[in-house]
């Protein structure tokens, strides 16, 4: 009886003893989260402990926490340190909080699982994050990007490309987007990802600027060769380089230059011809040939170019241009020559020596040409004239004197000019001034020798 008394007894006083720890508990954690709590803010890693704490005292004492929290900022070369006070860093859990109490403020179990996980905004301010971005310079010159180019000229090896530097110079936008958004994942040390920085706009892998340099290589990158059977005119690659226009788009040369070049050049090789002269005439530029060909080898591989020549008349003067009329006084002959060849030869009478009127000699050009015109010497007192000579084919060329048809003559050539020649001028049979008439204009040049 006594056993049982005594056992009930004991039962009392342990129930007593749970009840009274039990409404301590209650009293105690009433208004506080259990010992061992943690929490995660979401979109976070960082546990934060706010056991025998209030909702309001959590939450005060995760922005304490979070003001105090330390971050590394690097990349590039660069490097700062800075804290959550620093750019403002706040959450607003407060509300969270509470309802993650009310849900489980008796749970005994809590303590003992994985940190929960609530939601919960962390906020930063947007312009002092941006501001982190000038202390990342204060040990560190800032370098902006520089962009993929082509070097200038180089002797003997053209042109290279130099490759673009990425420089440690932040996009002020996205450098604030990624810092925002990796502090309020509360990452203690940041590492700044190539896109935060400002990047080459032109890389070497550039498609446009590789077949800019292999058109600029095409273009100036060796010498030019200019072949001749008496040896080679080397053009330098960097006399080539000085022609080409670079800041319009596309390379191109400068057709003015190129243009003066092969002027100059078609002046030096003027004089040129083969040594040895064979019957059928000489080798000597041809000069609309060359105009063309040099200008289309500026943009060959080879860069090599065989001057171009012609075989002309023996007698033919390039001087004197692409058409030209020759009078020889001593051979009485009119010829006419054509790029070179001739394709006209005459007999002539020209001023009649013995009276004075001999015709001089020099380089001229045609004035004009007309038809049907009567030719008149000095008018005499009684109104009449000296003489009067009418031709069908009239080409002066020195004042009054001119080639002209002189059907009045029966025979051309040889002596006739001394005692019985012209006044002055070029008497040709009709068929032949006919034809000269019809193959020169105003303009052409006259040589007289």
């Amino acid at each position: 009886m006594d056993s049982r008394i005594t056992t009930e007894k004991k039962a009392t006083v342990i129930i007593f003893a749970v009840t009274s720890l039990f409404i301590v508990f209650c009293i105690l954690y009433a208004e506080r989260f259990l010992p061992h709590t943690k929490v995660v803010i979401e979109g976070t890693g960082h546990v934060f402990d706010i056991s025998e704490k209030t909702p309001r005292e959590a939450a005060e004492d995760i922005n304490t926490e979070l003001s105090g929290m330390k971050f590394i900022l690097s990349g590039r070369g660069l490097e700062t340190e800075f804290t959550g006070e620093d750019i403002e860093l706040k959450a607003d859990i407060y509300d969270e909080l509470s309802e993650f109490f009310r849900e489980n403020r008796y749970n005994l179990l809590l303590p003992f699982t994985e940190p929960r996980i609530i939601e919960g905004e962390v906020t930063v301010s947007s312009d002092k994050v941006a501001g982190l971005s000038e202390r990342l310079y204060e040990n560190t010159e800032l370098t902006e990007p520089e962009d993929a180019v082509i070097s200038g000229h180089i002797p003997e090896k053209g042109y290279e490309l130099i490759p673009e530097k990425e420089g440690n110079a932040v996009e002020p936008d996205v450098f604030r987007e990624f810092v925002e958004l990796r502090t309020k994942e509360l990452k203690g040390r940041i590492a700044l990802t190539d896109d935060v920085f400002k990047s080459p706009e032109i890389r070497s892998d550039s498609e446009e600027l590789v077949q800019r340099l292999d058109r600029m290589m095409l273009m100036a990158g060796k010498d030019l060769v200019i072949r001749t059977d008496g040896g080679e005119r080397i053009i330098s690659s960097e006399e080539l380089d000085s022609w080409i226009i670079k800041d319009q788009g596309e390379p191109y040369f400068d057709s003015r230059l190129v243009a003066s070049k092969s002027e100059a050049l078609i002046a030096e090789y003027a004089e040129y011809s083969e040594p040895a002269v064979d019957p059928e005439g000489k080798l000597v530029l041809d000069a609309d040939s060359f105009r063309s060909g040099f200008a289309a080898a500026l943009e060959t591989e080879t860069h090599i170019y065989d001057l171009p020549l012609k075989r002309v008349h023996i007698d033919y003067d390039p001087s004197l241009g692409p058409l030209y009329v020759d009078i020889s006084l001593e051979k009485q002959r009119v010829r006419l020559f054509s790029e070179g060849q001739l394709i006209l030869e005459s007999p002539c009478v020209t001023g009649n020596v013995r009276r004075g009127d001999a015709t001089p000699p020099g380089t001229f050009k045609i004035n004009y040409k007309q038809r049907n015109r009567i030719l008149r010497g000095e008018k005499l007192p009684d109104g009449s004239y000296s003489y009067e000579s009418p031709v069908s084919f009239w080409m002066p060329f020195n004042g009054g004197i001119g080639l002209h048809d002189a059907t009045w003559r029966g025979s051309f050539g040889g002596e006739i000019y001394r005692n019985s020649g012209s006044h002055g001028c070029i008497n040709m049979p009709y068929e032949k001034a006919k034809e000269l008439y019809e193959k020169v204009d105003a303009g052409t040049v006259v040589h007289v020798y």
